[in-house]
């Protein structure tokens, strides 16, 4: 449904819009969803046109306490009884037992004043607000408001959570979503969307996944490290690994986030252990790190060896050849040194461009956008197939799984590689932009990448440099979304550069040196720009 800006919505647009997560997950989910998720699913499909409307609304809000004089909607012809209805079944509390000072925040200061006329109003609001609830007890606070500014609290919040969390496949995701689309800001690519193709095949995996969050919760919102008992048990619910990718990608994160928790309050033992079982990075290069800092050396040692061998990602061989002997690697790259006289009025990436194309050619300062652009172009066929877990709503830019280890070896069998036989990359990049332009693609930035200057840039570094590229890119796509040099540069005479700027003072970063190396390793023009003040 397409909404027209600064234009009122259909009256059942929310509501709708509400109802299609709810029938979808529902439809996907049925035989793992208990009876009371199932139960709270279809009371919100049964309920009125006001109920369903006024529900919807309230979801959409993000306070937790609201003022039931200011929920007045167009759509929702009798306020009074869809509050009822709601309430009686069980989706809001009307008037609950909170805390006096919560309600009255929502109040406005004229609001306050009228109704509490013998309080002398303060700044800011909230010493206001401290002053009437101190004066007076929470029950008869409540008791006045609630003739007065009755409010209402949504129930069941977790079931609602659980049906977002199924729906969009993460907790940051919500019925946001629908009004970007309808407004035209995002247009999504079309994907298929099986049942088998879900998240969760049981309701055990399900179970576990809603068990993790909840202990991911504590361990954010409680100081772990302080308690090493808990921390052990927190451990041992984490310890076994999961054949259900989406979990166990979850575990391994919430293992490193625990493992740094633990470090940083110097609970070695047990941040080593919380590492030893997360099957990501950094995991191990945080091992090496706390077994020489407990004076483990050997052991350390065979741990880095084991790194080298056989790493999990680029950044992780890239800790394991440089730890303790970083002078022993010869520098790749070449730096070329230019001096400032003072400050620039620009970015100094700015200032760099200007500087380096004054004689001629063109530059931009892309970034990663460069690469990843690139590549979600030339792999766009590989983004969108059909892979278990991968899509479980219509508003994805692409894959959960884009980022991780594996993307490729579950599409290999499904899909060409555009860098194998004998196609042109170029023309599949081109080819790509003018048919999906516009398209939300969570690697391709289009408002940088306009035809014109595609165009250019694809043409200036070739089919053979393109190819080795996007090699790069491939070979750890989750490392090389980051430090990729700043300027792209095509000059007069047609070459072409990537050029990374250092301000004064500044470093090469890991990241960076990563992208540079990997570079100069397939002969691809590349330097780094390293500014000084003159002296």
């Amino acid at each position: 449904m397409r909404l027209q800006p600064d234009s009122a919505p259909p009256s059942d647009y929310y509501a709708g819009n509400l109802c299609v997560l709810i029938r979808s997950v529902i439809e996907q989910y049925k035989d793992l969803l208990t009876q009371s998720e199932l139960a709270y699913g279809r009371s919100i499909l049964n309920l009125s046109p006001d109920g369903r409307r006024l529900y919807a609304r309230i979801v959409g809000r993000t306070v937790a306490v609201l003022l039931v004089e200011k929920l007045q909607y167009a759509e929702v012809k009798d306020l009074d009884g869809a509050v009822r209805e709601l309430e009686d079944c069980g989706l809001i509390e009307l008037n609950g037992c909170l805390p006096a000072d919560i309600v009255l925040d929502r109040l406005t200061v004229p609001q306050l004043g009228q109704a509490f006329a013998y309080v002398k109003p303060h700044t800011p609001k909230a010493n206001y607000v401290n002053s009437i609830a101190c004066k007076y007890p929470d029950w008869r606070l409540r008791a006045f408001l609630r003739s007065r500014h009755p409010w209402l609290t949504l129930q069941s919040k977790e079931l609602l959570e659980r049906y977002l969390f199924l729906f969009f496949g993460n907790r940051a995701t919500d019925l946001s979503a629908f009004v970007t689309r309808d407004l035209g800001i995002l247009r999504y690519e079309s994907y298929v969307l099986n049942a088998h193709d879900r998240q969760f095949s049981s309701r055990e995996e399900l179970s576990k996944y809603f068990e993790w969050v909840s202990l991911s919760d504590s361990i954010a919102e409680s100081e772990v490290s302080f308690n090493p008992s808990r921390v052990q048990t927190y451990i041992d619910a984490l310890r076994t690994d999961v054949k259900n990718r989406t979990l166990e990608r979850y575990r391994s994160r919430i293992l490193n986030r625990l493992g740094h928790k633990l470090e940083r309050s110097k609970y070695w033992r047990l941040a080593f252990r919380a590492y030893r079982y997360s099957k990501r990075h950094p995991a191990r290069e945080r091992m090496v790190r706390i077994l020489v800092r407990t004076g483990r050396q050997r052991t350390a040692t065979r741990l880095k060896q084991a790194l080298v061998v056989d790493p999990w990602c680029k950044e992780e061989e890239d800790f394991a050849r440089r730890f303790q002997e970083p002078r022993q690697l010869t520098q790749q790259y070449p730096i070329d040194e230019l001096e400032l006289a003072r400050p620039p009025q620009t970015p100094i990436e700015q200032h760099a461009l200007q500087t380096l194309v004054e004689d001629g050619g063109d530059g931009w300062h892309f970034e990663n956008a460069l690469p990843l652009s690139l590549f979600g172009l030339a792999y766009w066929e590989w983004m969108y197939v059909s892979v278990p877990g991968a899509f479980t709503n219509q508003f994805q830019s692409g894959p959960r799984d884009l980022f991780w280890p594996e993307f490729f070896d579950v599409r290999k069998r499904m899909c060409a590689d555009p860098l194998s036989g004998g196609m042109s990359i170029s023309e599949t990049i081109l080819t790509t932009a003018a048919t999906k332009r516009g398209l939300a693609n969570r690697l391709v930035n289009w408002s940088i990448m306009s035809d014109e200057v595609l165009r250019a840039v694809v043409r200036a570094i070739g089919d053979s440099g393109l190819r080795r590229l996007l090699e790069i890119v491939k070979s750890d796509l989750n490392q090389m979304r980051s430090g990729f040099p700043d300027l792209t540069l095509v000059h007069s005479d047609g070459s072409y550069e990537f050029v990374e700027v250092k301000a004064p003072g500044d470093q090469v970063q890991r990241n960076q040196r990563i992208w540079l190396s990997s570079l100069v390793e397939v002969n691809l023009p590349v330097r780094v720009v390293r500014f000084s003040y003159r002296t």
